[in-house]
């Protein structure tokens, strides 16, 4: 067969952060909804009461939907910093900056090289 391997609870259960006796009564939780283990059996295990395990069992409900709620496509967008507004400015305002003086230089040459059209007035 092809594909991934399933797991059982107790690997999937490894994986997920938190503290042992979390990940414990989030999965028997679990097992104890899905009809995996009897109420009564996990209630044992775990040295709760049913009402306790209920408890339980609606933050776990809770979580998951929360946890499965659709969230923005894509990456969030970056936030601009106020130095890199700045420094986004003076760069456009560096390029305007330089086109003004290869314009300038450009006048020159031209009054240099034609010292005859300068003089004249229309």
């Amino acid at each position: 067969m092809r594909g991934r391997h399933v797991i059982g609870p107790e690997e999937y259960f490894d994986r997920v952060p938190g503290t042992p006796e979390a990940r414990q009564r989030a999965r028997l939780s679990l097992e104890a909804m899905f009809g995996l283990m009897r109420v009564k059996d996990v209630c044992q295990e775990l040295g709760i009461c049913s009402q306790r395990l209920d408890a339980i069992r609606w933050d776990v409900a809770v979580g998951c939907v929360a946890g499965a709620e659709l969230g923005h496509a894509g990456r969030p967008p970056k936030e601009e910093s106020a130095a890199a507004a700045e420094i986004a400015r003076l760069t456009e305002e560096l390029a305007e900056t330089k086109a003004k003086l290869r314009a300038a230089i450009v006048r020159a040459e031209l009054a240099e090289g034609l010292p005859r059209l300068a003089g004249k007035k229309s």
